[in-house]
């Protein structure tokens, strides 16, 4: 589409379009709340122990990169009761808000790359439990590790239509995938 709105904006109105959707209704107050919501996401059970082990990492530089905006996600670092004690470990926030696209639009994972001061994509790693970042920080050339806390295996079709561009590992948990990568960087 070649159009961007900020994120608080298209939560906003996707949050708008379901409620009437499922014929709920809420007042703005209660809307507001949900919205704020965002300023203090807690951390998947999984994720901590993974976090825990990259304090401890000398070959892995960790960052936050997401549709987010950046005040939203500063805020989520430091409010975040799961997260805020990991603050320290994330060299930087990497937001798409600054490129004005939103993954999976390769231009996303090029400012990541450019944010780290990385020029070969092979040797960034993505970490996600969505199937569409997966797919698109692998058609970009990113190394990514698929979260599949279902246990069901990767079933996303979306990697097969781009030319086959799957997970390069699929594991239950953040802990497992930081595992894996600590051990392929030679850091365990």
């Amino acid at each position: 589409m070649s159009i961007y709105k900020d994120f608080s904006t298209v939560t906003r109105a996707s949050l708008t379009h379901a409620l009437a959707e499922t014929s709920l209704s809420l007042d703005s107050a209660a809307i507001d709340s949900l919205m704020l919501a965002y300023d203090s996401l807690d951390l998947n059970p999984d994720a901590s122990p993974g976090l825990m082990s990259l304090q401890s990492s000398t070959a892995i530089d960790a960052y936050i990169f997401s549709n987010g905006s950046p005040a939203m996600l500063k805020a989520s670092v430091t409010k975040s009761l799961s997260l805020a004690q990991f603050q320290g470990i994330f060299r930087d926030i990497v937001s798409v808000e600054d490129v004005k696209v939103y993954k999976p639009d390769p231009r996303a994972y090029h400012h990541l790359a450019g944010r780290v001061g990385r020029g070969d994509l092979e040797s960034i790693w993505l970490v996600s439990s969505n199937p569409f970042d997966i797919v698109g920080a692998r058609a970009a050339g990113l190394k990514a590790a698929w979260v599949d806390r279902q246990g069901l295996g990767w079933i996303d079709g979306l990697g097969e239509l781009v030319g086959g561009k799957g997970p390069t590992i699929v594991v239950r948990g953040v802990d497992e995938a930081v595992k894996e990568i600590q051990r392929q960087a030679g850091d365990l």
